[in-house]
Formats: structure tokens, sequence, C-alpha cells
């Protein structure tokens, strides 16, 4: 009974403890646990329960599963067009039958579909916003409706019968075919196909469900477990965090027998002790015990986890750890790496964070410990400046690393980072293969999921991150190469990304002289950015100079030169003073990049120069400067120049 309570009542999470008995629903503020949308995007407790714990968080999922949902993507909103709301009518009208006929077993039935429903997610108590659609949580509530609009067809069946029984037998069993014909085609033939959207013109893709849910060639989540795998050095210790880096992988090491040598230690699992129990012994695929020393058999023997962390250090005490240099440079990849002293200062943020410390401290010499790329900052325990990306993975080291620059700077392991990226094998291999393994983006064939076209922001970044480390240790070939591999496996055309992510890709496309991608990317930027500001809805509808003048430098790395001088020459005359040399010799840059364009490398050399020499008093041209002398640099061998 211990065990059921602490299930039920979801104990691993925590409590928090309110300064009043009144009526809560979102986290204090204080508790540093809150979300700021909780807080911002509602008036009250009251309004956010109505609102968002009961509206968005059940009845929405209710009215996806029956009425229609407008697409596969983080939330979506209900859409009657495509069944006409005909399954969810006919579920209430099951509903009315169920307790017209049988008023008791109704009862119980809406008991269970309260209680699997409504009643959990009032119970769970969700903070806005979520890591992912919920709806998974309350099939048993969808399973009861489905099971009235069943009834609903029997008591159809029953009227029609009842309504024909004293007419001509043929008449009647005409009837009852009719009655059941139709209940198919409004009730899962229309729930399957969004019968009615395909009657009103919208295509077999926007109105079916089946084809909202099929999953025709998507190997996303077996493609990305076993890429961030095959990041890992042998016998490798790796960190994750949520459930998409952690299942799938431990999928592909029980079923297809993958990398079995790396250990898993899940970051929010490893906070009960069932789980840390589990780590200090071999595991059945034959991944050996992690060493922990802090969490002793004894200390495990406790009664309950929080006896364990009773017991425990959390004070922020340096960890002092001496490293030779052999061992430095096997971490680090680096053969000039010096003997050091590891002098890193935990920061305990949740609980686990104990379990890290241990790992670190026990290991670090002995086993390549690693992040997944997808655990968040602050729950790495204080270790980003002691990180070196190796792929999908970020590998711990004992040697302090640049700042990471929000996930596009830091350290890189340049030789395995590159095999992880350039490296396709043929097929998976069990064995350490640093490779990956990257098909669905590109195949016009699969059906992905709105969460599958998430992730390749996760891959997208590391090729980004590659081609930045590229680009600034002068190694520009492979820069373009990461981003022309990214382009091939994860093609623009079939996945979007939005205006700002596309324009600092343009950006780095430019600074690294990849013109055809700089262009291909500028120019979705372009029409990103050009449709929000058409948008009088959207904030940068209301940026003023920036927003243009962001569309004006798209447009122009896109080759849309025409377009890009009409908004510099409006941007000269309407901005302020400080801007408007600036916006000027913009115009400049693009008659330059027109001549260049053009191929008349001559005259655009002769033009880049003068521009350059006047940049300098211009407000805020220090970037504009450089990103220009290294485009200058990168294409004089094409101009002629030396």
């Amino acid at each position: 009974f211990a065990k059921l309570d602490e299930y039920i009542s979801r104990s691993q999470y925590g409590t928090v403890t309110f300064a009043d008995e009144l009526f809560h629903r979102r986290l204090p503020q204080e508790s540093g646990a809150y979300k700021p949308e909780t807080w911002n995007n509602y008036s009250s407790d009251l309004d956010f329960f109505w609102q968002y714990q009961t509206r968005d968080m059940y009845l929405r999922y209710l009215a996806w599963n029956f009425i229609g949902r407008e697409g596969d993507y983080q939330g979506a909103r209900p859409d009657v067009s495509k069944t006409w709301a005909i399954p969810f009518m006919l579920g209430l009208w099951g509903l009315y039958s169920h307790f017209k006929r049988d008023p008791k077993r109704a009862l119980v039935f809406l008991a269970a579909f309260l209680i699997m429903g409504l009643f959990t997610a009032w119970f769970q108590d969700q903070q806005d916003p979520q890591p992912r659609e919920r709806d998974y949580f309350y099939v048993g509530s969808f399973w009861i409706f489905a099971m009235w609009i069943g009834i609903a067809s029997t008591a159809a069946m029953e009227w029609v019968k009842e309504k024909y029984a004293q007419r001509e037998p043929g008449k009647l069993t005409l009837a009852l075919g009719g009655t059941f014909a139709a209940l198919i085609l409004f009730g899962p033939i229309n729930q399957c196909v969004g019968l009615m959207g395909m009657v009103t013109g919208q295509p077999f893709a926007k109105s079916s469900k089946w084809a909202e849910y099929s999953r025709h060639r998507d190997y996303i989540p077996y493609e990305y477990a076993y890429n961030i795998l095959q990041s890992c050095e042998p016998n490798a210790i790796l960190f994750t965090y949520g459930d998409n880096d952690t299942f799938p992988l431990w999928c592909l090491q029980d079923v297809y027998a993958i990398r079995r040598d790396v250990r898993i230690v899940q970051l929010q699992l490893v906070t009960m002790m069932w789980n840390v129990k589990q780590l200090k012994t071999d595991n059945d695929w034959g991944a050996k015990a992690i060493k922990l020393t802090a969490f002793s058999d004894a200390l495990l023997k406790l009664p309950t986890d929080d006896d364990v962390y009773k017991q425990l250090d959390w004070s922020p005490k340096p960890v002092n750890i001496p490293i030779s240099a052999e061992t430095a440079r096997w971490i680090s990849g680096d053969s000039t790496a010096p003997a050091v002293l590891f002098d890193w200062t935990p920061k305990f943020v949740m609980p686990s964070d104990q379990v890290v410390l241990d790992i670190i401290k026990n290991n670090i010499t002995t086993r390549p410990i690693c992040y997944s790329v997808t655990v968040p900052e602050d729950a790495r325990a204080g270790l980003n400046s002691y990180l070196i990306y190796e792929g999908l993975t970020a590998r711990v080291t004992p040697l302090k690393q640049p700042a990471d620059n929000n996930g596009l700077g830091g350290s890189v392991q340049p030789s395995r980072f590159s095999e992880v990226l350039f490296h396709t094998p043929v097929q998976a291999q069990s064995t350490p293969d640093r490779g990956m393994i990257l098909r669905t983006y590109a195949d016009p064939a699969s059906n992905r999921s709105g969460m599958d076209d998430e992730y390749s922001l996760s891959y997208r970044y590391e090729f980004i991150r590659f081609a930045n480390w590229c680009m600034t240790n002068n190694r520009q070939l492979d820069a373009r190469r990461a981003l022309d591999t990214m382009e091939a496996r994860i093609p623009l055309a079939r996945i979007p990304v939005d205006y700002s992510f596309a324009s600092f890709i343009a950006d780095i496309a430019d600074k690294v002289g990849d013109w055809p991608i700089m262009q291909q990317y500028a120019a979705a930027g372009a029409k990103g950015i050009g449709e929000l500001l058409q948008n009088p809805e959207s904030k940068e509808s209301e940026s003023g100079f920036q927003g243009q003048y962001e569309l004006a430098n798209l447009d122009m790395r896109a080759g849309n030169f025409a377009a890009a001088k009409r908004v510099f020459q409006t941007l000269s005359t309407s901005s302020e003073t400080d801007e408007q040399s600036f916006v000027k010799l913009k115009l400049e840059e693009c008659d330059a990049r027109q001549l260049e364009s053009e191929k008349k490398y001559d005259t655009a050399y002769r033009l880049f120069s003068q521009v350059i020499s006047s940049y300098g008093p211009a407000e805020g041209a220090g970037d504009n400067l450089q990103d220009l002398k290294t485009h200058l640099a990168l294409n004089s061998m094409e101009m002629g120049k030396q």
C-alpha cells in the first residue's frame, strides 16, 4: 500500500507548500519551480483552472478525438470542419440512451469517464506550458465515450426496428441496412477519413485522421536513439533527461542489441533509490555497473528516498580531482592537453545532481561521461563550462571550456564531431561506430509527427554548432560541408524553420561563403518575416525599423535586390538621423552584391572596398563591417583578387 500511495500521489515529483489554504492551482512564484506563463497568461487561479487545466488540458483533447483537430502540431485547436462533430453528437446521444435504458450501469460508466478524464486532469495540476501534448493521459476516458457512440448506434438501430416493426419485412430490412450503412459512414469512416471535410473540399491529407496519425516510413525515433548512442565513446555513462532521449535508447539496447555498452542514467528516474540501486550492478544487457560511494549500500537500505537525501551533504563544495596528462588527452581528444586539477563546484538544482556528483567523482578518470544534447543547461549540475560537444552528446571534461553561447558555441571535439555528422553507415551497427543514420526527413514518402519535425531542430543546431566552430577556427570548407550536409539530410523544403532561425543560418552561410545555402535560407526568412510584418497581431508588425531592416537584409542575401533596395530607400528617409547613414551604406552593399551576382567581379570588388572604408563612422557598423570583410575575403579569388 505504501508503494501504491507513492504512485497515486506522484511523490517522485515532490510537494509544494502554500502560504495559506485558499484555492490554489498555480505553483507559487516563490517556489522556484513555477512556470512564468502560468502567472502571466491567466488573471487568477480560477481562470487558470478553467482556461488551461480544464479546457485546454482535457476538453480540447476530447474534441480532438470526436470532433476534429486543426493539425498535428503543439497547441492545435479543435476543428469542426473535418467531421461536423457527428461522432461527438452520437456519443452524447449514447450517454442519454445509456441513462434511459440502464441508469445504474450508465452511472458507473460516467464515473469512470470523469475519473479517467476531467478528474485526472484536475488531480495532476499541470502547469503551463507542458513539454508535449498530454492527450494520452486520458485514453481510458476516450474509450468510455467511444462506447457511448456504440450504444448510440444500437439505440438508432432499435429505434428504426420499432418504427418499421409493423411494416413489410423487406422495408424493415432495407431501413435497418440503410441505418447501419449511415452509422458506419458518419461514424467510423467519417472519424477516420474526415468525410465531411472531404465533402466540403479539404484534401485527404488535411481532413483525415488516418493521414494525420499514420507513421508510414517514419524512423525518426529509431534514428534519433541510434545517433545519440553512436555519439558515445565505448563503455560511456550517458545522462539523459526526458522521455524521448531515454526510452527509444533503451528500446534499441533491449530489442535491437545496439550499443549495450552505454549505461544510461535518466536524471529524473535517478532521483529514486530503486533506480540508483540498479546503477550499482551490471544490467541484463552487459553494461557495467557504475561505481558510487556516496550512495552506499547501507544508505540505500534506508526506508524512504527522503531518508537517503537527508544523509547527503548539500553544501556547494568545490570538487578537486587531479587528472594526469594521459587521462586529460584521452578525455578531450587533444594530444597536447596537460595534467590538470578538475576544479568544479556542483550546482544542486535537482536531487539527481547528487548522483551526478557521485558518478563524476568515482568514474571521470576511467569511463567517458556525457550528456545528451537535449538535457537542459540548468539540469547539468553546473557542468556547462566543462563540456565538449561530440555530436549529439556533450562530454564532461576536466578542462574549462568556452561559454556555450545559447547552444551554438561552446567547445567542439572536431574529429569525433565530424565523424558523427559526416559518416553514414550503410546499416545500423551494434558496436561503437561513430556516425549518423538520418534518412527520414529527406524521404518524401515519410509521414512524420509534429514532434518528429520539432526534433529536427536538435539536428540542425548540431550542424550549425559545428559550422560555427569551423568558421571561428578558419576551417571554412568544413563549415560549408556541415551546412550542405544539413540541407541534404533535413531539406528546408520539407522541414521549414521560423524566420529568425532561417536568418541565423543564412548569416552563417554568408560568413563561410556557402552562397546557395545563404540564398535559400534568406529567401525563407524573408518570406517568414514578411508574413509577420503583414499580420497586425504579431509583435513583428510593430517592430518598426528593426523588422523592416531585417526583411531588407534577408531579401538582399536572397538575391531579391529590387525588393531590398525599396525597403532600404524607405528606411533611409523615414528612420532616425543616426540610422540613415548606416542604411545608405546598406544600399551600396546591395549594389555591390548585385554586381557580384552578375559576375561583374572587378566593379563589385571596388564597390565592396569603398563600402568597407566608409563603414567606420556608421552607427552600429562594427559587426557589419567584419561580415563584409569576411565576405570580401571569401569571394576575392572568384573576383580575381588575392
